[in-house]
């Protein structure tokens, strides 16, 4: 058994131990230029001359011996921000503020890196910490009813008309046969922005679809046809909510009333000389709730995504994921690619989507994008984007370009291509004897393209 005054040596022994060598490594630090007072004075002249590749090496390597100061970290973060480097920059400012004072300049710093890098709901969040004058030199416009406001305008060149009006739809029976033809659309959007807590964004959406479309019906070759339109009214909202430093979930929902008025078939009896066709007007009551989470690691964001959707009378889930990274470590590229499973009526498909941002210039940024699957009553962007027109796209890509006209409005322009297919329902004659006639129906697909041109406008207060 250990007595109590060995025990009490060894305690001291050890503690003596403890003080000779942190101040071995205090004299080693000041002979190699890593006191504190050095590294404040060298990084002091480093910053004054602007000299930021130096200034990086150096803060580093002091903060590998353990040497950490508030001015340290400021001007490390500063060399980081002006190399343009705000995925650096930004864990700085935080160190700072963590370790010193309440600094509007860092403050300032630390939202202008957020803002570069995306973070959108952290930026706003630092901008509630701002005194009034601050935010008023900053953002003159700023106001309590809206962050920004934006519009956009969508048209959708279809050659579903040229390709497959002609087709024979009752067969070689000249049975019974009918089909949908899409022919161009237009749709509308409006919306803003608003932050009403330092932790939430708050958006709404309203958007109007007009689809020109051709029903076509037709019996022992004769072919009726009907011109119509069907109108969608839109409206979406969404909350993003910060719930921790780089992690933010959106809850959103997407209401959709559609209408129009067209020729139906009635297939009354057994017999397919019964059929009636009648105009009849339909009214349709959709709707999307869909849920986000998304979290930032330095240059990568990783975002989970679900939603649960009632779209041309059929229920749909989603479930996916993306990755967002940048890999040079700053703001000039990036990549984002994502993997959703989309299931309705008990049959699921893997969709992909690939996206890649430059950007080419000061004012001018560039995004490519394609994506491959059965998107059928398929939704993106946490239920923003629909695609709900009955037919499937087979796969879409395109290119979109903005340009910052200056640091309150923004113009956006694309175009995109898609890939779809449709399915029109026709009938043959299967047996006929004894008086007794046997029918049976069939879906038959057909392909067409649709080029769709954008452009929007979004102006921030």
């Amino acid at each position: 058994m250990i007595s109590s005054d060995t025990f009490l040596s060894s305690i001291r022994y050890l503690f003596g131990a403890l003080i000779l060598v942190l101040i071995l490594n205090s004299n080693a630090n000041s002979q190699d230029g890593y006191s504190i007072d050095s590294v404040d004075k060298k990084s002091a002249l480093l910053f004054q001359n602007k000299k930021w590749d130096e200034l990086i090496t150096f803060g580093n390597k002091a903060l590998k011996r353990n040497i950490e100061t508030y001015f340290l970290r400021v001007r490390l973060g500063t060399a980081y921000f002006e190399k343009r480097n705000y995925f650096k920059a930004a864990p700085e400012f935080e160190r700072a503020l963590e370790i010193g004072y309440q600094d509007e300049i860092v403050l300032q710093y630390l939202y202008d890196s957020y803002r570069q890098t995306g973070r959108t709901e952290n930026a706003e969040f630092v901008f509630s910490r701002f005194s009034e004058s601050l935010k008023n030199r900053i953002r003159p416009l700023n106001n309590s009813f809206a962050a920004n406001v934006f519009t956009g305008f969508e048209y959708d060149l279809s050659n579903d008309e040229n390709r497959n009006a002609d087709t024979d739809l009752d067969g070689a029976d000249n049975l019974f046969g009918e089909q949908t033809v899409l022919k161009n659309s237009y749709l509308v959007t409006a919306g803003l922005n608003q932050l009403p807590f330092d932790r939430m964004n708050i958006f709404y959406g309203y958007s109007y679809r007009n689809s020109k479309k051709i029903k076509q019906i037709m019996r022992n070759n004769i072919k009726t046809t009907d011109n119509y339109q069907e109108t969608q009214n839109r409206f979406y909202n969404r909350f993003d909510i910060l719930a921790a430093k780089g992690f933010v979930i959106s809850p959103a929902g997407h209401y959709i009333n559609g209408k129009y008025k067209t020729i139906s078939a009635d297939i009354s009896g057994t017999s397919l000389p019964d059929i009636t066709v009648s105009p009849e007007e339909f009214n349709s009551e959709n709707f999307i709730l869909s849920l986000s989470a998304s979290g930032y690691l330095s240059v990568y964001k990783f975002s989970l995504n679900g939603s649960f959707s009632y779209l041309n009378n059929a229920h749909q889930t989603q479930f996916g994921l993306s990755f967002l990274m940048y890999p040079s470590g700053k703001t000039s590229f990036y990549s984002n690619t994502s993997a959703v499973l989309h299931t309705e009526s008990k049959i699921s498909n893997l969709i992909f989507s690939q996206i890649f941002g430059i950007k080419a210039g000061k004012k001018i940024s560039i995004v490519v994008f394609a994506s491959a699957g059965e998107m059928k009553n398929y939704n993106e962007q946490n239920g923003y984007i629909i695609y709900n027109n009955g037919d499937v796209i087979k796969s879409k890509f395109g290119i979109s370009l903005e340009y910052q006209f200056s640091n309150n409005l923004n113009l956006n322009t694309g175009f995109s291509f898609r890939q779809s297919e449709k399915e029109y329902l026709t009938y043959k004659l299967v047996d006929s004897e004894r008086g007794i006639t046997s029918y049976e129906k069939n879906s038959v697909k057909l392909n067409y393209n649709v080029n769709v041109f954008s452009a929007g406008v979004n102006f921030s207060f």
